[in-house]
């Protein structure tokens, strides 16, 4: 399976302190954006550029962008 399965969906991951930097409704910074695969839950892909990471900070990669 690839990152541009229909079936694949990214899943983005925050440490400690960006995960309670929400409550202050704030939106940071991922630490890593995983692709897993819906049915079997194993990783396909993954992003740890933090340049990357910025580009993606408000949505989603559009499967295009995969």
């Amino acid at each position: 399976m690839t990152k541009k399965h229909p079936r694949v969906r990214p899943e983005k991951e925050y440490s400690f302190w960006g995960q309670l930097i929400f409550g202050l409704m704030y939106t940071p910074l991922p630490t890593a954006i995983r692709y897993r695969c819906g049915i079997c839950k194993g990783v396909v892909g993954e992003i740890t550029d933090p340049v990357v990471l910025e580009k993606f900070r408000y949505r989603e990669p559009r499967p295009e962008e995969r």
